[in-house]
């Protein structure tokens, strides 16, 4: 093996940079923040990143999904998020960062939610269903995207596919309440790596930026989504979820 080879596989960050994978918005080479640095490099068992909005947490796991790929021939990375859309949008980093690399490894199989490499590795992006996890089995990576809003059943189904492997597992999200797996790990845990990045500790987002953030969002969903704070239930009262479904029950009672 390379010396560089070895660097690069044991370095993901050194990886990640020298081949220019990371960019700026303008397309232009650009540095990995030390938060994710330690995310990458850390090569720990368990993480849970509780991180603002747009600070470049699930740009950094699929970086470490990529990583993992390349350099574990074989591996099997699983990409669990609470919906199709939110799936896609996480494996579609995974497929650019893919297509960055200076020789891109050929894919033997290539659809919109997974893709296997010449190498035999195999990431997978799914929905958060009891029914779509449950086929899978000696996984070497598991991230599990928005963790604060994926049910405590889809967690604990989970667990079996990391028990024989020694799989590493991720968690990231924004806070959602004082309650749930992501909670209970971030406050009662003590062998997981946790970083936790307020979105004032984003070199990208500048003070404007968060002023006309608290304007849009308000001062609790602010707390909660670029300030890292765990609120209490009560507060979270209008929810993606409740206001759809107040929707849909509107929808359903009016006359034809």
């Amino acid at each position: 093996m390379l010396a560089d080879d070895l660097a690069y596989s044991l370095t993901p960050s050194i990886w990640a940079e020298d081949l220019k994978l990371v960019r700026d918005l303008k397309g232009n080479p650009s540095r990995l923040d030390p938060w994710q640095r330690l995310a990458l490099d850390s090569g720990a068992q368990r993480i849970v990143l509780c991180c603002s909005r747009q600070s470049g947490k699930s740009s950094v796991c699929a970086l470490m999904a990529l990583h993992t790929c390349i350099f574990q021939p074989g591996a099997l990375v699983l990409l669990i998020s609470r919906s199709i859309r939110q799936s896609a949008e996480l494996f579609m980093k995974f497929v650019t960062f893919l297509e960055r690399l200076p020789d891109p490894p050929a894919r033997t199989e290539d659809t919109k939610l997974s893709t296997i490499l010449e190498n035999g590795s195999r990431c997978v992006s799914l929905p958060s269903s009891e029914a779509t996890i449950r086929g899978f089995s000696a996984v070497s990576l598991l991230i599990e995207d928005e963790a604060s809003r994926v049910s405590d059943d889809i967690f604990v189904a989970s667990a079996p596919m990391l028990s024989v492997s020694r799989g590493r597992q991720v968690l990231l999200s924004t806070p959602f309440g004082k309650a749930g797996h992501f909670y209970k790990i971030w406050t009662e845990e003590n062998n997981w790596l946790k970083i936790q990045i307020k979105a004032d500790q984003c070199p990208r987002l500048t003070p404007e930026i968060l002023e006309e953030q608290m304007a849009l969002f308000g001062p609790i969903k602010y707390a909660q989504e670029h300030n890292c704070e765990f609120i209490e239930d009560e507060f979270i009262i209008f929810t993606d979820e409740r206001i759809e479904r107040a929707i849909n029950d509107d929808i359903e009672e009016i006359p034809i």
